[in-house]
């Protein structure tokens, strides 16, 4: 079984979480996600702390 990992990359200003996802056949597959937060000095701690849980995501 493989594992999904990630982190956190800065690109053109901005944090973005990149995440590696096992497919089908056995390779990864990369997606980046951005996290509207720009690349200043206090928002790589904001990006790494994983959301509270919202009623609204059921």
């Amino acid at each position: 079984m493989k594992r999904i990992t990630g982190r956190l990359a800065e690109d053109k200003g901005k944090y973005y979480a990149v995440i590696n996802l096992p497919s089908v056949d056995g390779k990864r597959k990369t997606k980046w996600h951005t996290l509207n937060l720009e690349a200043k000095k206090g928002n790589k701690k904001r990006g790494t702390v994983p959301p509270q849980p919202n009623s609204r995501q059921v």
